[in-house]
């Protein structure tokens, strides 16, 4: 989930660990602090996270879409095209995605249309 790049080399985690910390101290989080081992802690950084990709803000989808395009890298010219947030298969929108040079539909629904759900049923109390 907290990928700084450089996997396989000698400094990967040390950065997983070091950014871990940052994010702990500016939120004074107590505890476990690895990603890896505490899912609380793993959703502040996500949260974190999505709060610096908002450009434009939580309260429209279009904001919300391009929160997950930028939580994913901003790849491709516009969230439109990116499978990883756009593709919605039980609606007809299946995108495609390259991986090590293959290209593949991809048959699983973005982040997008799994958001929409969420937000159309009424949460238990």
């Amino acid at each position: 989930m907290l990928d700084l790049g450089g996997e396989g080399t000698p400094e990967f985690v040390s950065r997983i660990r070091k950014e871990e910390s940052r994010i702990a101290a500016i939120y004074s989080y107590v505890g476990d602090t690895r990603v890896s081992h505490n899912f609380e802690f793993a959703c502040l950084v996500a949260a974190h996270y999505i709060k610096a990709k908002a450009r434009y803000g939580l309260d429209t989808v279009r904001g919300v879409a391009d929160m997950f395009w930028g939580y994913n890298g901003r790849y491709h010219d516009s969230y439109l095209l990116s499978s990883y947030v756009s593709s919605d298969p039980e609606n007809g929108v299946i995108l495609s995605f390259t991986f090590k040079g293959v290209t593949k539909s991809d048959m699983n629904a973005g982040c997008l249309a799994v958001w929409k759900e969420l937000i159309s049923k009424e949460l238990p109390k």
